[in-house]
């Protein structure tokens, strides 16, 4: 009887001695393995500085972005794509294009062309909304506000969009390709719009 009960008590003692040891040996590997993290990232040679980058700056990777979005237009004089970006995060895109539902030009034919009516004239007459247009549209129908935001586009808004940049907030604009239409710099400037051009040859250097 008492051999029985010793045996028993024995065997309950091991089993709690052998799970304590478990515990502290489990302890003592945690505070080992957070001692050899601390010691390597303490001798880690990272540079307080990086001189130059091999990124991507971000206007050039949302301007490449806004080459991609042209893509999508089927104008057959000039495709043009729009990114609207707050603190490096997309909100909307855009592209020249008839509104949603009417039939794309290259299907009815280009009514500038009918109408012989020349570049920058009359920009009223044409079935397509412009590329900033349909950005701030965008933006605007799910409720996402451009207040503060930097507008990306590969042509050089029209005056007609220039005012409506001006409206939705937008703080800059950053384009590709000249657009012949004096006012909008005249807009910008006394809305206090900063307004920058990137070299295509800047986009051509870069190498996917």
């Amino acid at each position: 009887m008492f051999k029985a009960k010793f045996v028993q008590f024995a065997r309950i003692y091991l089993f709690f001695c052998g799970r304590w040891c478990i515990i502290i040996h489990g302890m003592k590997t945690k505070e080992n393995r957070q001692e050899k993290l601390k010691t390597y990232l303490e001798n880690l040679n990272i540079p307080s500085f990086v001189e130059k980058s091999s990124n991507l700056s971000w206007d050039i990777y949302f301007m490449k972005i806004c080459k991609l979005v042209s893509t999508r237009s089927s104008c057959s004089h000039r495709k043009v794509g729009a990114v609207i970006v707050k603190e490096n995060r997309i909100l909307a895109t855009g592209y020249n294009q008839p509104p949603s539902g009417f039939p794309h030009c290259e299907t009815i034919g280009c009514i500038r062309d009918g109408l012989k009516i020349q570049s920058g004239e009359n920009q009223e007459i044409c079935f397509a909304l412009h590329a900033e247009q349909n950005a701030l549209m965008q933006a605007a129908k799910f409720g996402i506000s451009t207040n503060g935001a930097t507008l990306y586009t590969t042509f050089k808004p029209c005056s007609i969009c220039a005012r409506l940049i001006v409206n939705a907030g937008i703080k800059r604009v950053v384009y590709l390709y000249d657009y012949p239409d004096p006012l909008t710099d005249y807009f910008f400037k006394i809305c206090k719009v900063a307004i920058e051009k990137l070299s295509d040859e800047i986009l051509l250097e870069v190498k996917p």
